[in-house]
């Protein structure tokens, strides 16, 4: 006699969420990004997996800065959580990437376009084209300086760069972070 069991079709999608949960608390974000997709992509047709996986896949994306990408993953998730009527548990990440242009996008989304959109998002050496994890080694080091209350004249002696280099750094590092000023810069860095 054979025993055997059947495997919900959907405990694939449940493991890789807990992995991408373990990932993120050892600090493996890029792991539990990949985790967190992989179920994504898995979870088509079943709203709540979906839903949980848009969560995992928001808060994976966040924590490895990726604040634009995170906040357009959260917003689809918020549509599909209101699309259901399911209730939405607090949720500080949440919270903080509502405030981004980003999460209108991301209500504009089903689950299956957020994989699309976040595969655009991503520049050819593989960093995402916008938020904390777009940055240059240069432009994050620029940034913490600013961050900690450094003029750009300091900034540029403490790293020795020209002044113009550390404003070309932050200009770019403003426009990654959709950011317009210091005072900005500080409401949204990790």
């Amino acid at each position: 006699m054979h025993w055997f069991t059947l495997e919900s079709p959907m405990e694939p999608v449940r493991m890789l969420l807990q992995r991408s949960s373990a990932s993120l608390a050892c600090g493996a974000t890029l792991r539990a990004v990949e985790q967190a997709r992989e179920a994504l992509t898995l979870s088509r047709g079943d709203d709540v997996l979906e839903l949980l996986s848009l969560q995992a896949l928001g808060t994976a994306l966040w924590s490895r800065g990726e604040v634009h990408n995170a906040a357009l993953v959260l917003g689809a998730g918020d549509r599909l959580r209101q699309r259901t009527g399911q209730s939405a548990p607090p949720d500080a990440i949440a919270e903080l990437a509502r405030s981004s242009p980003s999460w209108e996008e991301g209500r504009h989304l089903r689950p299956d376009e957020v994989l699309v959109t976040l595969t655009v998002n991503r520049s050819t050496n593989g960093r995402p084209t916008a938020g904390w994890g777009s940055l240059t080694p240069s432009e994050r080091q620029v940034v913490e300086l600013a961050v900690e209350g450094l003029t750009n004249p300091r900034i540029a002696q403490k790293l020795f760069l020209s002044t113009n280099t550390v404003k070309t750094h932050l200009q770019r590092a403003y426009r990654k972070l959709g950011v317009a000023s210091r005072t900005e810069l500080n409401q949204v860095r990790r």
